[in-house]
């Protein structure tokens, strides 16, 4: 069987072998004699040596043999007393620190200190973009402009109805041969001067004209002129703006081939829609007799319409055609018998001059006077109008851009509809420049003659057709030309 010593893995040793296990070399571990572990029947309980204060007691869990350990108080009186505690020392703070404060946390900087220099960072790099964007986008524009209008002088626009609005009319007395003009012009402080040529060709002293309606200072002004037919009267009506854009007339009454003239009547024209600011204002006579239409850009952008005779007017209605704020306006009536009356005006969107025209009791639609790019073109000017009957042609004047005077010539106007334009306006070598860009003009005509009407440097500035030949002259206050 071998060696007896190899084939027992535990010593004979009186501690159960099964808790005596020998090692490689034949060492046995050793435990006290009075540990025992001992295997029951049916449970295991760990007999330990019983001191002081302990006894043995009998399991009551579940029936068995076994006994339990449990530790035993003993009575109060067999302790030992506890040993008296020592006294507490009381704390005592390390030197040199009893009488110190600890320091105060310091606050937090604000955000943008701590972060001041991305701030900084941050603003320079959004400057630096914006530059390059508003750089280009003004090179852009720059270069646009320069290709659009390189013959065009870069010259300051002056809006119409701000200097010596002035307006004009005429008509040929009851003998039919005596040609009567009639000039109206705003002087700087607000007040209406009126000069009379009594023969179309020379000017009487200027003089006043009385109003209990003051007009505004830059108001626009229009005006018709009748005659009595009977009596030989002639009667000016004067239209302007008064108050806020307040729509006013005058009746003005001069005796026959007399420059003696009185203001009869002054009053407010009632509208429906009101007047937008810087209005433009125009009116013709209709059916010979004291019956007038008014022209004016509503409040909505829209061209307007007053009807009105001696019995009073309507309050306006559209008739059409939306027109640019601050711009001129400007008609004739070609035919005053049977009412063939052209109105001129800039169209709102795109600032060219346009076109209507009351013909067979209706408005035609808007038309376009020239499609063409016209250099000189300026949308604000001032406009006037004038009609030649023996030529039949129209003739549109305006200020351009330079300040020069030009005309826009339609020919046929009689026609109810198709007046065939030039398509550019033209400008005579005579003509002056006017005081300012966008100056207010003028104009009348009869037979085959043609005036347009300027205040330059506080007198009359005139434009003469006759036939086919111009020439100019200067009115001054006493009715002396120069």
């Amino acid at each position: 069987m071998g060696n007896q010593d190899l084939d027992r893995p535990y010593s004979n040793s009186p501690v159960s072998p099964l808790q005596t296990p020998t090692d490689g070399q034949r060492n046995m571990a050793v435990f006290s004699p009075v540990e025992q572990i001992i295997y029951s029947d049916e449970k295991i309980v760990m007999v330990a040596p019983v001191g002081q204060g302990m006894e043995v007691v009998e399991p009551n869990r579940r029936p068995s043999h076994a006994p339990e350990v449990v530790l035993a108080a003993p009575p109060m009186a067999q302790l030992p007393p506890m040993p008296p505690m020592p006294p507490m020392l009381p704390l005592v703070a390390p030197p040199g620190y009893a009488d110190t404060e600890l320091p105060s946390r310091p606050k937090p900087r604000p955000f943008w200190k701590r972060h001041i220099l991305w701030i900084i960072a941050i603003l320079g790099l959004g400057i630096l973009v914006i530059g390059v964007v508003v750089g280009v986008i003004g090179h852009t524009e720059s270069k646009s402009a320069r290709t659009n209008t390189a013959s065009i002088p870069t010259v300051r626009v002056t809006t119409n109805n701000t200097l010596n609005s002035v307006a004009s009319s005429g008509l040929f007395l009851n003998d039919g041969m005596t040609w009567n003009t009639h000039v109206l012009w705003q002087n700087s402080t607000g007040g209406i001067n009126l000069q009379i040529s009594l023969d179309g060709q020379t000017f009487q002293p200027e003089q006043p004209v009385k109003l209990n309606i003051q007009p505004k200072i830059g108001s626009p002004l229009s005006a018709t002129t009748e005659v009595d037919s009977s009596t030989g009267v002639v009667m000016l009506n004067l239209f302007y703006l008064s108050g806020v854009n307040n729509i006013t007339m005058s009746a003005i009454t001069c005796s026959p081939n007399s420059v003696k003239c009185n203001t009869i009547a002054n009053c407010y024209l009632p509208t429906q829609i009101a007047p937008s600011n810087f209005t433009g204002l125009a009116a013709v006579n209709v059916n010979n007799a004291q019956d007038w239409r008014v022209y004016y850009h509503d409040e909505n952008g829209y061209i307007s319409e007053l009807q009105g005779d001696n019995s009073g007017f309507n309050l306006g209605e559209p008739i059409g055609g939306a027109g640019l704020n601050a711009s001129s306006i400007a008609a004739v009536n070609v035919n005053s018998t049977t009412n063939n009356i052209n109105v001129f005006y800039v169209d709102g969107l795109t600032k060219a001059l346009f076109k209507m025209q009351w013909t067979a009791d209706t408005w035609t639609k808007p038309s376009i006077v020239s499609p063409d790019l016209i250099d000189n073109w300026n949308p604000r000017s001032g406009l006037g109008a004038a009609y030649t009957v023996s030529q039949d042609q129209l003739h549109v004047y305006y200020t351009g851009l330079d300040a020069g005077i030009y005309e826009f010539l339609g020919s046929g106007a009689s026609k109810t509809i198709n007046t065939s334009w030039a398509p550019q306006p033209g400008r005579n070598h005579l003509w002056a420049t006017a005081d300012f860009v966008g100056a207010p003009i003028s104009a009348v005509g009869w037979d085959d003659q043609a005036r347009f009407y300027q205040v330059k440097r506080g007198n009359l500035a005139e434009g003469a057709l006759k036939n086919t030949t111009w020439t100019e002259a200067f009115i001054e206050n006493n009715g002396q030309t120069g």
